[in-house]
């Protein structure tokens, strides 16, 4: 996937002189440039496309860079930022990066400068990436050695009744009452399925993912599968399930295994939130509205303080006794609903639970 350079300026030859420095890169696929002339210009482009790095100036009307680094940082936190001013104005420069500015360059602009300094940025943004997805794959393996006794439970039943349907068929063979055994056989052969089905799953979601694996899919499908996972801890820690999964709702453009780690997670949390509620219940709810699709995941538990909610997202923060909890779940699942251009967030009070709530957009392939 081609990162995407957004540059804001209103000098109106900045494209020009842009496109024909680096008209190669862009040719190559190594990156590719939109613009924008203010601020405001930027942020609707923010809004409709997966951008990587932003580089902008910082004089501008409307809505200046220093305005557009802070809604950035509080909106597009995973967004590397460059900002751009005239020389010796080292005060402006001083509060882009205490608003989060990964470098910057001077005026007038030295393509050589930009150019070094475009390549260090996205190198930067490879390199997080990269460790991200160690954390995900590690997190994914964590989530499968917590379901470890779950997934056995849900292969006994299946394995179970195949080596009944064996020992039935095998009677039946010796009493020469063939008529039964291809009935026999037809059951087997569905349980046979049901054990290669979960199998699969399994193999699909601790495997490695990568961008290229987008695809067309139904939210309430991903939260199905997830759920079949849960099944028999749910069960055994006396847990209900509420499904309340609309029927309105459109398909959304993402990867499948990437939401069901992040649903896989949700669910992880709220099953631990419920180990001393005294009413042990998780409502899981689909709707749509207009362009959105929203999945909210309710859970009856003691809540979360309010001293920790801004906290929840942040990578290794934890609530969780030693041991239990790496801090990374709700962290990699912030950054798995960024990637797929939606939001999350979370509303709790202590002793009324919690409500996770996901907005992801309809289908779109940009």
């Amino acid at each position: 996937m081609t990162p995407i350079i957004l540059v804001v300026d209103d000098e109106k030859d900045i494209p020009d002189l842009i496109n024909m420095q680096f008209y190669r890169e862009i040719e190559s696929g190594i990156f590719e440039f939109l613009f924008a002339s203010n601020g405001a210009e930027a942020l609707e482009i923010l809004e409709k496309t997966h951008v990587n790095m932003v580089m902008t100036d910082i004089i501008m009307p409307n809505i200046d860079g220093l305005k557009l680094l802070e809604r950035i940082s509080d909106s597009y936190p995973k967004i590397k930022t460059i900002v751009v001013s005239a020389y010796g104005d080292i005060k402006n420069i001083r509060t882009a990066m205490n608003c989060g500015a990964f470098d910057f360059l001077v005026k007038p602009l030295q393509m050589s400068d930009l150019s070094i300094t475009l390549k260090k940025t996205l190198a930067a943004i490879q390199k997080e990436k990269e460790m991200e997805e160690q954390l995900l794959q590690s997190a994914k393996l964590a989530s499968l050695g917590e379901l470890a006794t779950s997934v056995a439970h849900e292969l006994n039943q299946p394995l179970g009744v195949i080596s009944l349907n064996t020992e039935i068929t095998t009677e039946e063979v010796d009493n020469g009452n063939y008529d039964s055994v291809a009935e026999t056989l037809a059951m087997t052969t569905k349980q046979v399925k049901k054990a290669i089905s979960i199998i699969n799953h399994l193999r699909n979601f601790g495997r490695k993912t990568n961008r290229g694996e987008y695809q067309e899919t139904e939210l309430n499908q991903i939260i199905t599968e997830t759920l079949i996972l849960f099944q028999q801890q749910l069960k055994r820690d006396s847990i209900e399930v509420v499904q309340e999964l609309s029927a309105d709702l459109s398909e959304v453009f993402c990867h499948p295994i990437q939401l069901e780690q992040v649903f896989t997670n949700l669910l992880n949390n709220a099953k631990d939130a419920l180990k001393d509620a005294s009413e042990k219940r998780i409502t899981i709810r689909t709707f749509r509205q207009e362009m959105t699709n929203i999945v909210e995941m309710e859970d009856t538990g003691q809540g979360i303080p309010q001293k920790n909610l801004n906290s929840i997202f942040t990578p290794f923060f934890t609530t969780k006794d030693m041991g239990n909890g790496t801090g990374l779940g709700l962290s990699i699942s912030y950054n798995i609903i960024q990637e797929h251009k939606g939001k999350i967030s979370v509303q709790s009070q202590v002793g009324q639970g919690t409500i996770f709530r996901i907005e992801l957009p309809t289908l779109s392939k940009s």
